[in-house]
């Protein structure tokens, strides 16, 4: 697995950790309206899409017996999605321009994502996956997990 593969993984959890604190501050002082969008927004982008997109990135070409046609594209995708994210949520309400900016970047960087593995997915490959080529040639198939 990639190193930006496992960092999604990992921010993952740390903004499950995260929410988690989060969610029991609210549950004390149910009145912060900042409080509950950072809540809502650690948990869906930070602890939901992070995990998607770390998986993803692993497991979805490989359904396909492709490699991910961009991979370079993964660190811009996860700086992106990681500063814009933070962004968000400590800017929601100290400044609207700053605030819409770090959105507009967080949309863009799931956008990055889609593209990324789904014309991977989808358009056919610069590289085959070596199980791939041999399945073609009559061999049997390569485990295509390493550990």
């Amino acid at each position: 697995m990639d190193r930006y593969m496992k960092a999604f993984v990992i921010m993952s959890m740390v903004y499950l950790l995260a929410d988690s604190v989060l969610g029991l501050v609210i549950a004390w002082n149910p009145v912060s309206m900042w409080l509950r969008f950072a809540h809502v927004h650690l948990n869906l982008l930070g602890f939901m899409a992070m995990m998607i997109f770390g998986v993803g990135y692993f497991i979805l070409p490989r359904f396909s017996g492709r490699t991910l046609r961009w991979p370079g594209l993964v660190a811009v995708h996860f700086w992106a999605s990681n500063l814009s994210l933070v962004g968000m949520v400590v800017l929601y309400s100290v400044w609207d321009a700053g605030w819409l900016v770090c959105s507009i970047i967080q949309a863009f960087s799931a956008a990055l994502f889609l593209g990324n593995v789904g014309l991977s997915v989808l358009i056919s490959p610069k590289e085959e996956v070596p199980a791939v080529r041999r399945e073609k040639q009559g061999e049997a198939p390569a485990r295509l997990i390493h550990g």
